[in-house]
């Protein structure tokens, strides 16, 4: 290769490489859950706040005092009758989701604690609680735990349980927390335990979770084991007529991405794994799918893997269906997973950020200058399997060449995939 095209082309992939670097930190700026900080206090006190029936209560009338992770009640014993303009009902903390994260970012967000309201009962009986989206958050100091069950001033409104209600002696909220004291996985299944390696659990579930026509399912009613790379269909057995006000559909799972990276990264953001959407079903008939661009994500506590296929809380909006619509018998999806088992690197990705740009150019040169000059290989398995464009057993600078050549393919509007690319200039 001439020596200024070289320098030239050197000079243009780490340009591009340091501006794909800072483009990738601002876009994610996650870490693995076990990274995060631990119980800076002996104890961490969650309060029941809020009011109904024309009684407030703000202060720590109704109060528990957390000493350990597991499984704790609040109860009130205020009587009144309420409704949707009325009620109001948190479960408030003085724990700081900031001091549980190693980089300053908010625990929750990065799944290193874990709440979730395991049941409401008024009078001592159960009543239907749907969490919201945006149910776990912060008060209004933007920095205190909280929980909404019931808050009109959210935005979203917040109604995870029925506002219009008459209490003749009490509200008990229970709930569970993890991650205060100790391992925010501990007691869950190998398939969201981040030390687990990719490939080495027996199986993950994937779930089809949400509601319409007034059918609620939001456990494992709807549920698939996988035990490896491959294309697999949920199908949820519920007639009713729906529409956007009323319809959520996710596929939900206990995969968590954050044990798909070497860095403590976000495997989905980084390529590692891959999950797509084939086709939705109703009554058994196709109908017209669109993925959006923030479809694919994770569930509120940050770190589980979600596909939104209808949900009117995120942002933006995701309606990747027509959520008008009448069932009569079934909704089916199909969908297909990469990397759980295996690796889900497209040809050329050789840094697995998902894409194939001059930063992969850049990389893949600088480790044929390594081995040319004796120094020892850099590239994994993978990268190597992905690095090798032509398939002669060595990472080159040919190979460098034709991954620009590719990039500057897709720059240009081009569609292809790689593999098809290289396949058309060899006839």
């Amino acid at each position: 290769m001439n020596k200024r095209i070289l320098s030239a082309f050197t000079a243009a992939c780490v340009t591009v490489t340091a501006l794909g670097a800072l483009t990738s930190a601002a876009a994610f700026n996650g870490i693995s859950p076990e990274a995060g900080k631990t119980a800076i206090a002996e104890s961490y006190n969650f309060y029941l706040h809020g009011q109904y029936g024309g009684n407030g209560f703000w202060g720590d009338e109704y109060t528990v005092s957390v000493t350990e992770d597991g499984t704790y009640t609040i109860t009130t014993d205020v009587a009144g009758e309420t409704n949707e303009e009325d009620m109001l009902l948190f479960l408030d903390s003085d724990v700081n989701v900031f001091d549980f994260s190693e980089d300053g970012g908010n625990g929750v967000e990065q799944g290193n604690i874990k709440i979730t309201v395991d049941s409401v009962k008024v009078d001592g009986e159960e009543v239907a609680y749907t969490p919201s989206e945006n149910a776990v958050t912060t008060n209004d100091d933007g920095s205190s735990l909280r929980v909404n069950l019931v808050n009109r001033y959210a935005s979203p409104v917040v109604q995870d349980i029925d506002p219009n209600i008459t209490v003749e002696e009490s509200i008990s909220v229970t709930f569970t927390i993890k991650g205060i004291f100790g391992d925010v996985n501990a007691g869950e299944d190998p398939g969201t335990d981040p030390g687990t390696e990719p490939g080495e659990t027996e199986g993950f579930n994937f779930f089809l979770h949400g509601q319409y026509g007034g059918n609620g399912f939001w456990n494992d009613e709807v549920a698939v084991n996988v035990t490896a790379d491959g294309t697999y269909t949920l199908t949820a057995n519920y007639a009713g007529e729906t529409n956007e006000e009323d319809m959520l559909l996710f596929l939900d799972s206990d995969v968590n991405v954050f044990s798909f990276s070497e860095d403590g990264g976000n495997g989905i953001e980084q390529g590692n794994i891959k999950i797509s959407i084939d086709s939705v079903k109703i009554d058994g008939e196709e109908v017209a799918y669109t993925p959006s661009e923030t479809a694919v994500t994770t569930n509120d506590d940050g770190s589980s893997l979600r596909v939104n296929i209808v949900n009117r809380y995120a942002d933006p909006v995701v309606q990747d269906i027509d959520p008008n619509v009448a069932i009569s018998e079934n909704l089916e999806v199909t969908f297909t997973i990469e990397g759980f088992f295996g690796s889900a690197s497209s040809l050329g990705d050789v840094n697995f950020d998902g894409k194939v740009d001059a930063s992969d150019a850049s990389e893949t040169l600088s480790e044929y200058a390594r081995l040319s000059t004796g120094k020892e290989a850099q590239f994994n398995a993978d990268q190597m399997a992905v690095g090798d464009i032509d398939k002669n057993g060595a990472i080159d600078a040919s190979d460098a060449s034709a991954i620009l050549s590719y990039y500057a393919y897709l720059s240009t509007g081009g569609t292809l995939s790689f593999e098809e690319r290289l396949a058309g200039e060899a006839v």
